[in-house]
Protein backbone atom coordinates (compact mmCIF):
# COMPACT_ATOMS: atom_id res chain seq x y z
CA UNK A 1 0.00 0.00 0.00
CA UNK A 2 3.25 2.21 0.74
CA UNK A 3 4.19 1.88 -3.11
CA UNK A 4 0.91 2.84 -4.27
CA UNK A 5 0.67 5.70 -2.02
CA UNK A 6 3.90 6.88 -3.04
CA UNK A 7 3.37 6.48 -6.98
CA UNK A 8 -0.51 8.58 -6.45
CA UNK A 9 1.31 11.11 -4.72
CA UNK A 10 3.82 11.26 -7.49
CA UNK A 11 1.32 10.97 -10.31
CA UNK A 12 -0.80 13.88 -8.56
CA UNK A 13 2.19 16.44 -7.52
CA UNK A 14 3.48 16.02 -11.62
CA UNK A 15 0.87 18.36 -13.09
CA UNK A 16 0.34 21.27 -10.38
CA UNK A 17 4.07 22.70 -11.62
CA UNK A 18 2.95 23.05 -15.06
CA UNK A 19 -0.55 24.22 -13.50
CA UNK A 20 1.23 26.89 -11.46
CA UNK A 21 4.05 28.19 -13.56
CA UNK A 22 1.19 28.44 -16.69
CA UNK A 23 -1.33 30.62 -14.68
CA UNK A 24 1.61 32.81 -13.84
CA UNK A 25 2.64 33.23 -16.65
CA UNK A 26 -0.72 34.37 -17.87
CA UNK A 27 -0.68 36.76 -14.88
CA UNK A 28 3.05 38.25 -16.35
CA UNK A 29 1.97 38.43 -20.28
CA UNK A 30 -1.59 39.75 -19.30
CA UNK A 31 -1.56 42.30 -16.32
CA UNK A 32 -0.03 44.80 -18.51
CA UNK A 33 -2.73 44.67 -21.69
CA UNK A 34 -5.80 44.85 -19.64
CA UNK A 35 -7.30 47.83 -17.71
CA UNK A 36 -6.82 47.66 -14.00
CA UNK A 37 -10.29 46.52 -13.21
CA UNK A 38 -9.12 43.21 -15.12
CA UNK A 39 -5.67 43.18 -14.04
CA UNK A 40 -6.83 43.22 -10.46
CA UNK A 41 -9.41 40.19 -11.53
CA UNK A 42 -6.34 38.81 -13.38
CA UNK A 43 -4.37 38.80 -10.13
CA UNK A 44 -6.32 37.86 -7.98
CA UNK A 45 -7.25 34.56 -9.88
CA UNK A 46 -3.61 33.80 -10.67
CA UNK A 47 -3.05 34.49 -6.70
CA UNK A 48 -5.67 31.91 -5.83
CA UNK A 49 -4.95 28.74 -8.35
CA UNK A 50 -0.88 29.17 -7.27
CA UNK A 51 -1.82 29.54 -3.56
CA UNK A 52 -4.78 26.88 -3.90
CA UNK A 53 -1.09 24.64 -6.28
CA UNK A 54 1.00 24.99 -3.27
CA UNK A 55 -1.82 23.39 -0.70
CA UNK A 56 -2.19 20.56 -2.91
CA UNK A 57 1.52 20.29 -3.06
CA UNK A 58 1.91 20.53 0.71
CA UNK A 59 -1.45 17.89 0.90
CA UNK A 60 0.36 15.19 -1.11
CA UNK A 61 3.80 15.59 0.46
CA UNK A 62 2.14 14.73 3.45
CA UNK A 63 0.31 11.80 2.26
CA UNK A 64 3.65 10.52 0.76
CA UNK A 65 5.78 10.98 4.03
CA UNK A 66 2.76 9.52 5.78
CA UNK A 67 2.57 6.27 3.02
CA UNK A 68 6.52 6.57 3.52
CA UNK A 69 6.07 5.78 7.35
CA UNK A 70 8.54 6.19 10.04
CA UNK A 71 12.05 5.91 9.82
CA UNK A 72 13.27 2.31 10.56
CA UNK A 73 15.89 1.73 14.19
CA UNK A 74 17.29 -1.43 13.17
CA UNK A 75 19.06 -3.33 15.68
CA UNK A 76 18.80 -6.76 17.08
CA UNK A 77 16.62 -7.35 19.47
CA UNK A 78 16.11 -10.76 20.64
CA UNK A 79 13.04 -12.85 20.27
CA UNK A 80 12.35 -13.03 23.99
CA UNK A 81 12.40 -9.26 24.31
CA UNK A 82 9.88 -8.98 21.28
CA UNK A 83 7.49 -11.87 22.06
CA UNK A 84 6.30 -11.65 25.15
CA UNK A 85 4.01 -8.64 25.17
CA UNK A 86 2.46 -9.44 21.87
CA UNK A 87 1.49 -13.22 22.91
CA UNK A 88 0.36 -11.68 26.56
CA UNK A 89 -2.18 -10.16 24.38
CA UNK A 90 -3.90 -13.54 23.19
CA UNK A 91 -3.16 -15.86 26.15
CA UNK A 92 -7.09 -15.74 26.94
CA UNK A 93 -7.50 -17.01 23.21
CA UNK A 94 -9.49 -20.54 23.38
CA UNK A 95 -7.04 -21.67 21.20
CA UNK A 96 -3.51 -21.14 22.50
CA UNK A 97 -1.07 -19.30 20.52
CA UNK A 98 2.25 -21.23 21.10
CA UNK A 99 5.65 -19.57 19.36
CA UNK A 100 8.03 -22.39 17.83
CA UNK A 101 11.40 -20.24 17.08
CA UNK A 102 13.14 -23.18 14.80
CA UNK A 103 16.34 -21.12 14.04
CA UNK A 104 19.26 -21.95 15.80
CA UNK A 105 20.40 -18.00 15.37
CA UNK A 106 18.01 -16.51 18.04
CA UNK A 107 18.42 -12.56 17.32
CA UNK A 108 16.79 -11.12 13.93
CA UNK A 109 18.70 -7.17 12.65
CA UNK A 110 15.04 -5.57 12.32
CA UNK A 111 12.96 -2.93 13.94
CA UNK A 112 11.35 -3.86 17.13
CA UNK A 113 8.29 -1.86 16.58
CA UNK A 114 7.71 -3.30 13.01
CA UNK A 115 8.82 -7.39 14.09
CA UNK A 116 6.11 -6.72 16.92
CA UNK A 117 3.81 -6.08 14.14
CA UNK A 118 4.77 -8.77 12.43
CA UNK A 119 4.16 -11.11 15.37
CA UNK A 120 0.52 -9.33 15.91
CA UNK A 121 -0.54 -10.04 12.55
CA UNK A 122 0.48 -13.31 12.79
CA UNK A 123 -0.77 -13.91 16.04
CA UNK A 124 -4.01 -12.35 14.45
CA UNK A 125 -3.93 -15.03 11.62
CA UNK A 126 -3.50 -18.06 13.45
CA UNK A 127 -6.42 -17.18 15.49
CA UNK A 128 -9.24 -16.03 12.98
CA UNK A 129 -10.95 -19.68 12.51
CA UNK A 130 -10.50 -20.99 8.78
Amino acid sequence: MGEVARRLAHEIKNPLTPIQLSAERLQHKLSSKLNETDAKLLMRATQTIVSQVGAMKNMVGDFADYARGPALRLNAPRHAQVDPGVLGLYEANVIPIVLKLEATHSEVNGDATRLRQVYTTCCKMHRMPY
